[in-house]
């Protein structure tokens, strides 16, 4: 009888390009369908990756839609910051300092009840260069941004 062996602990190519397209659909779906999944069974999209030191973080978050009434609320490292209502009137701007060494995550989650879609303007600031990122929150998807401690 044949003996089958485990060779490897990486997943092939093909597989993950086969759980990407599943992901994908799976999504669409939902938003298709506008299915406001509970919050720590929504998707992640990561929209941000980038080095800090302890030098001050700022993050500007605003609604790109002036007629919606987005609301967010923002978890860093799985803890609470903010919870905003009407993020038009009101963009949340967060000064973060000294973030702990190693992966930090900055999540945002759509709690809008009457907008599936919080389609957000994000400004990063960090020792002088600001970048600019858009981004949607959906009742599928929750954004990320990752911060990078060194």
């Amino acid at each position: 009888m044949a003996e089958c062996k485990k060779v490897s602990d990486s997943v092939s190519f093909t597989a993950k390009e086969e759980f990407a397209l599943y992901k994908a659909a799976v999504i669409q779906s939902y938003e298709e369908q506008k299915i406001f999944l509970k919050v720590e069974d929504r998707f992640t999209e990561g929209i941000y990756n980038g080095e800090v030191d302890s030098s001050d973080l700022v993050v500007e978050i605003r609604s790109r839609d002036s007629t919606a009434r987005d609301s967010i609320d923002v978890y860093l490292n799985s803890e609470i910051l903010t919870s905003i209502n009407h993020l038009y009137k009101n963009p949340l701007r967060l000064r973060l300092k000294d973030m702990p060494v190693g992966e930090n995550n900055l999540i945002i989650v759509n709690k809008s009840v009457s907008s599936y879609k919080a389609v957000l303007g994000i400004i990063i600031q960090h020792k002088g260069v600001m970048q600019e990122i858009s981004a949607a929150a959906t009742g599928a998807i929750n954004v990320v941004l990752y911060f990078i401690r060194q």
